[in-house]
């Protein structure tokens, strides 16, 4: 195809990610002829992955269940995942490896009695005393944890590393949303039924990495499964252009545009509107991901798959040892270190040094860490601050009136905690 060749289809999706392969298979199933596009050269969105020498490396902690509908949309997946030892921790504020979300013996019942008949006072007043006049992350946590959980938990630290403020900052109505394991561990008669039990797996299911040779592989699966449907995919597009029109829509790519009755967009609202020659401030913040990839000899001195920072020190947010299901190369394990940067201009130098100083000061990686490389990812987190709800919706209102479908985490600013959670959506939406 050149650009001179304008081919016309029932349905443009714009977006190859999780929301964009589903919708895609969904309405091929339909018997409508779609056009799949993203700038990505790799299907699957920010589901990414490197391979360099003999390490490989995530963006972010990204793993899969098998009660996942997407193995149900794209058979051919689940038998490339392979099946891990999910275990997940934090460290605590005390610069101790504790359960994540919350430890309740450690941080609560194993405290002096004092200290708990504290947290329960506060977490009593606040519940006789709360009104809707609440706005805020810290009000929700407030309400379940009380204010002392709230900074001893090392929450507060854990909200300001993730997206770059306060939970004083960020709304209410995203803490509704996102932090239902808030509200889901923080009854008291719930925790005390299970304390003492091992965190276990889980209602969803054996936990899943992607293929050792990278998410490509796991969403070539699709792709293939697309193309078979007669979906027509281009990836490393080089999108240009959007061009409502009297019979629907056009979208111009480095090499071809294309037309649809129909589009669909999976992509940020902030790219969206740029496409559409629209002013893109409009639309909601988003935070960069600097990710750095790390390898380590000697003793790490924790054993979970997963590590959260909740202590006061380091700008990171979290880690994934992916040596410890991949497998150690030369002596070496290997990990993705997360790293929010909301101006997106910090260098990795800077960043793996306080990575260095954070973890050495709790007692951790105890031996050789050594920094491999790194990676900046753009629109990583949808940012829900006090903005983004008006901004949110004034983007959509517009998109909307133009016609344009909006469907995802980033194409409809909404949040989803899984690929599971993703797909669910799609399946109801479409």
């Amino acid at each position: 195809m050149t650009l001179s060749e304008i081919i016309r289809y029932d349905v443009i999706i714009l977006g190859a990610g999780v929301t964009g392969l589903t919708t895609a298979d969904v309405l091929a199933n339909r018997g409508l002829k779609v056009c799949l596009i993203d700038d990505y050269p790799e299907p699957g969105g920010n589901h990414l992955s490197w391979t360099i020498d003999s390490f490989t490396f995530d963006i972010g902690a990204i793993f899969f269940w098998t009660d996942n509908p997407m193995f149900k949309v794209f058979p051919g997946m689940r038998s490339l995942c392979l099946p891990i030892d999910y275990r997940v921790e934090k460290i605590s504020r005390r610069a101790k490896v504790v359960a994540y979300p919350f430890d309740i013996r450690k941080e609560l019942l194993f405290r002096s009695p004092l200290y708990v008949m504290q947290v329960f006072f506060q977490i009593a007043r606040q519940r006789l005393s709360f009104t809707r006049r609440v706005s805020s992350v810290r009000d929700f946590i407030r309400y379940y944890l009380g204010e002392t959980l709230l900074q001893d938990t090392g929450l507060a630290e854990y909200f300001t590393r993730f997206y770059g403020i306060p939970p004083q900052d960020i709304s209410y109505d995203f803490a509704t949303t996102r932090m239902g394991w808030i509200s889901n561990n923080a009854s008291i008669r719930s925790r005390v039924k299970r304390w003492g039990a091992r965190r276990q797996v889980g209602q969803h299911g054996t936990a899943l990495a992607r293929p050792k040779r990278g998410f490509a592989e796991l969403y070539r699966v699709a792709v293939a499964q697309l193309v078979a449907k007669n979906v027509t995919i281009i990836l490393d597009a080089g999108l240009s252009r959007t061009t409502v029109q009297p019979a629907g829509f056009s979208v111009t790519t480095r090499d071809v545009t294309v037309s649809g009755a129909r589009l669909i967009s999976t992509i940020p609202l902030a790219r969206t509107l740029t496409l559409l020659g629209l002013d893109s401030e409009i639309a909601p913040p988003s935070s960069n991901l600097t990710t750095l990839f790390c390898k380590f000899r000697g003793d790490r001195n924790f054993e979970s798959v997963v590590l959260y920072n909740f202590h006061s020190e380091g700008l990171w947010k979290r880690l994934t040892v992916h040596s410890d299901y991949y497998g150690m190369s030369e002596g070496w394990q290997y990990l993705s270190v997360e790293i929010t940067d909301r101006a997106g201009n910090c260098p990795p130098g800077p960043l793996f040094e306080d990575f260095q100083r954070s973890v050495s000061a709790v007692g951790l990686f105890d031996g050789d860490l050594v920094l491999v490389d790194s990676i900046r990812t753009a629109f990583a987190y949808p940012v829900y601050d006090m903005t983004a709800a008006a901004k949110r919706d004034a983007s959509m209102s517009l998109l909307d009136g133009l016609g344009i479908e909006l469907l995802g985490r980033q194409g409809a600013f909404k949040y989803m905690a899984s690929s599971k959670v993703a797909v669910d959506n799609v399946l109801r939406s479409i």
